[in-house]
């Protein structure tokens, strides 16, 4: 049984107005408008780069290097952040619970969305790779890839979150079978 009715501070309140638990979400309460919103508004690395550059965005571009049937895991591979944002690796151990609802989390939104099995390898290898590139252009380390540049055609990094929030709902409607 699923746990989300409204119990004070326990609850995340989305955009929408629907709340949910992050410790036993319920995969029918998630929308991609909410997950699109909230992925347009969070900054990557946390805010520590020299311009905005949302979630939304990335997820597009990583969506951008893999076959038309990944697209959609691509898309959503990085939402759970909307949930449980992006918590450094240092930090996770001394949260309580935060194991736990990193495994729930991601489970309902594979389940909502009907992706199947583990993220496929090939997102992987585009999210390490946009990360090596907008550490290059973010930060200004030089590890990035020329190629992928020119394969993405990206006229600049850092679009306001309403662009970007448009940009990931037209690539996610494109996704559809």
């Amino acid at each position: 049984m699923t746990h989300n009715t409204p119990r004070g501070s326990s609850l995340i309140t989305l955009a929408s107005g629907i709340r949910i638990n992050p410790a036993d979400p319920d995969p029918h309460l998630l929308s991609i408008g909410d997950i699109a919103r909230a992925m347009a508004n969070t900054c990557r690395f946390n805010g520590h780069c020299r311009r905005f550059y949302s979630v939304a965005e990335h997820s597009v571009h990583v969506a951008a290097l893999v076959a038309p049937r990944h697209r959609s895991w691509a898309l959503l591979h990085d939402a759970a952040e909307v949930f449980l944002s992006d918590v450094p690796l240092p930090a996770k151990p001394l949260l309580t619970g935060y194991a736990r609802m990193e495994e729930k989390v991601p489970a309902a939104i594979t389940r909502r969305f009907g992706l199947v099995g583990p993220m496929p390898d090939a997102v992987k290898t585009a999210d390490r790779e946009m990360l090596r590139l907008k550490l290059a252009l973010l930060l200004g380390n030089s590890a990035a890839d020329p190629r992928t540049l020119k394969r993405l055609s990206l006229p600049r990094l850092g679009l306001p979150p309403a662009q970007a929030k448009r940009a990931f709902l037209s690539a996610f409607a494109g996704t559809a079978p």
